[in-house]
């Protein structure tokens, strides 16, 4: 009937077996009492055998002591009724508790889905983050080979315009040389004309003239009598007297090979003047 110790724990017996015990062993523990007190009632009516008077008292008064454990009994048995209403209330509780440990399994079990969902998702994230930690380091280094190249290309660049401007100097006079050339070729193949054909110019100013660029009639009769006078007032005093007023006509009439216009044109001239 008992299949485990009830000194040991409840055991895996249904709720009714349990309560079915518990009545055993109260029955039981009445039992025991009730034999208890006989034998104890047995050695006081032993001991008063010779009285009957105090043995019919006493069996009054066990008769009383029966009734009253009649009457707790009674109580005992509201109280089991009580208490199986408890179990009833308990298992249903139980299975409350049951059907919520149930839904915690399956909340803990989604939370466990997620769970392992986000620490997927965080060791990607490391294993990113790593990544990115190896591309910075790599992207510094890249950074910092072209910052040195970049120098090195400054310092180039500075070399190369450098040369770019010593080549421009280079080819600047080597382009006014060149242009220089052709000039004094033309003026050195350009036969120069005796300048001393104009009434006013001898062969000192003729001189002066050559040395200022002024070589052909075409050239003087072009020439601004600004700068005419300019050549001969750098010659000095002796030179500044002179007016060259008429000398770009004549030279003009004589490049056009006017010759009698320029004689007539000098019979009205004195020393160049009008």
């Amino acid at each position: 009937m008992f299949e485990q110790s009830p000194v040991v724990g409840p055991g895996t017996a249904t709720l009714t077996s349990h309560s079915f015990e518990i009545l055993l062993l109260l029955a039981a523990a009445f039992v025991l009492g009730s034999l208890l007190r006989y034998w104890l009632s047995a050695g006081v009516i032993a001991k008063l055998e010779a009285n009957l008077s105090a043995e019919a008292r006493h069996r009054r008064t066990l008769e009383a002591d029966f009734d009253r454990v009649r009457s707790e009994h009674s109580a005992m048995g509201g109280r089991i009724s009580t208490l199986e209403g408890d179990i009833t209330g308990a298992r249903g509780e139980l299975a409350q508790r049951a059907i919520e440990r149930d839904d915690a399994l399956a909340a803990h079990s989604v939370l466990t889905g997620q769970a392992s969902a986000l620490r997927t998702q965080f060791d990607q994230a490391e294993r990113t983050q790593a990544d990115l930690t190896t591309q910075n380091t790599r992207l510094a280094h890249d950074l910092t080979a072209c910052g040195a190249k970049q120098a090195e290309l400054n310092a180039e660049l500075l070399r190369l315009r450098a040369l770019l401007d010593e080549s421009a100097a280079k080819r600047l006079a080597l382009e006014t040389e060149l242009s220089a050339r052709p000039a004094a070729a033309a003026r050195a193949q350009t036969r120069a004309d005796d300048l001393k054909i104009v009434e006013g110019i001898g062969p000192k100013i003729n001189e002066l003239l050559n040395n200022a660029g002024i070589r052909t009639f075409q050239e003087l009769a072009q020439a601004p009598l600004e700068r005419l006078r300019e050549i001969l007032n750098a010659a000095g005093d002796r030179y500044r007297i002179h007016d060259p007023a008429s000398w770009p006509e004549q030279a003009q009439l004589c490049a056009s090979g006017a010759w009698e216009d320029l004689k007539v044109l000098q019979n009205r001239l004195t020393a160049g003047r009008a």
